[in-house]
């Protein structure tokens, strides 16, 4: 404990050293990151110490029940920080730099392990990396420690999608649950009923699709292939004609 607080204090990455040798798996794969905690939640182990340190203060090696710590309070500004990496891999996104941008927002993550944004984009550029597996493993971190954001539910369906994972299908529909108006979750998830040949299923969740989001031409047109596929020509018709007005890429030609 005594020779890692000599490696942070000349600069070492606490979330690393955390991360490598930390005895807790809990924190450990965060880097050691607890969050907001009330003093009420401190382990009384350390709260002693944790109380007196100033943001941005790290402690010496404490001793407690036959164990060490190394304790660091995060610094105030440690979220315009992570924010910052963030903004950098998104410009690198721009770019078409996926690998740098992933970088940037392991970098990201660092600062503040769980910085939902970061999260889901590494969750979401992993995938496009050619590395769906890890990304649906980055982005099932991001709806436990997020359970009501739709954003990473839906995400996460689109990786379970990506790797053939059963829980596609509840991930949008958990999606749906927190925001009905999610219009991308039924377009996917009507897609994947389509792809197991529950037509008149996908048809439903399309139609659904298309009352809350009555422009969207990517429903209106996957709701045609599906009214097709059932022998609904005349309905068939119809959807993909309002597919085209909407967008013209669905137009006849």
């Amino acid at each position: 404990a005594e020779a890692m607080r000599e490696q942070l204090r000349s600069g070492g990455s606490f979330f690393d050293l955390g991360r490598a040798n930390s005895l807790t798996n809990a924190t450990g794969v965060n880097g050691g990151f607890l969050g907001d905690l009330e003093a009420s939640q401190l382990d009384p182990a350390w709260s002693a110490t944790a109380l007196n340190l100033q943001p941005g203060e790290m402690s010496d090696v404490v001793q407690a029940n036959g164990r060490y710590f190394i304790l660091q309070r995060m610094s105030r500004t440690f979220r315009d920080e992570a924010k910052a990496k963030f903004d950098e891999a998104m410009e690198l996104r721009k770019q078409g730099k996926t690998k740098e941008s992933a970088d940037a927002l392991v970098n990201s993550l660092k600062i503040y392990p769980h910085f939902l944004r970061a999260l889901t984009y590494l969750g979401i550029t992993m995938g496009e990396l050619g590395n769906p597996q890890a990304g649906a493993g980055i982005l099932s971190v991001a709806t436990r420690l997020y359970p009501k954001d739709e954003g990473a539910h839906f995400n996460l369906g689109i990786a379970y999608g990506a790797v053939g994972n059963e829980n596609e299908v509840a991930e949008y529909k958990r999606t749906i649950e927190i925001d009905p108006d999610y219009a991308p979750a039924y377009l996917n998830w009507g897609g994947a009923l389509y792809a197991k040949g529950q037509y008149d299923e996908a048809i439903q969740l399309y139609k659904q699709g298309v009352t809350v989001d009555p422009l969207n031409a990517s429903l209106h047109y996957s709701l045609s292939v599906a009214l097709d596929k059932v022998g609904k020509r005349q309905e068939a018709e119809a959807e993909m004609t309002l597919a085209g007005k909407i967008d013209g890429k669905y137009a006849p030609r």
